[in-house]
């Protein structure tokens, strides 16, 4: 049987999860579904492959990116293969980001570089923001959903770039 991470959870197909209990969801079925409880290899088998959808389903849970792409999927909205679309100007922005990255990068101006990162941080707070206000107003009955759906999945493709700049600082 194949089940949303929401629903294997028993929690809502919403974007604000509370953690606490998703925390407590993922403690009492893992405990309820670990193969050590069992004596029967058939039946210890089955607990492992449980336990493996229960740890990739709360791994899925509880990165906010990775559950709006998981909600995005189950509510009808497009993927990232159907649709690469990015925010306007991102590029362009980006290459001057990387090019002034590179030059402080090889200046060693640790400033300029914690600025650069502060900024992308900055930039994916705001994305994960709208990301929830969107979801938010698509469970609001008459809300333009696929308007709503294109700003989220815009903001999760621009989201790639940001975790990228952020890595590649902190590699540095």
């Amino acid at each position: 049987m194949n089940v949303s991470p929401f629903e294997l959870f028993d929690l809502p197909a919403s974007y604000r999860l509370d953690a606490d209990s998703l925390n407590h969801k993922f403690i009492e079925l893992s405990a309820r579904n670990h193969p050590d409880r069992f004596t029967d290899p058939l039946d210890q088998l089955e607990a492992a492959q449980r336990s493996a959808t229960i740890n990739a389903a709360y791994e899925i849970l509880r990165d906010p990116h990775r559950r709006a792409e998981s909600l995005l999927s189950i509510l009808g909205g497009p993927s990232q293969t159907q649709d690469k679309r990015l925010p306007p100007e991102l590029l362009e922005q980006m290459m001057d980001l990387r090019e002034k990255e590179e030059q402080a990068a090889a200046t060693g101006d640790q400033a300029a570089l914690a600025e650069l990162a502060q900024w992308a941080r900055t930039q994916r707070t705001a994305a994960m923001d709208q990301i929830a206000r969107s979801f938010e107003q698509a469970e609001v009955p008459g809300a333009d959903r696929r308007k709503l759906f294109d700003t989220i999945r815009l903001c999760l493709n621009g989201l790639n770039y940001y975790r990228r700049m952020i890595d590649q600082i902190a590699a540095r």
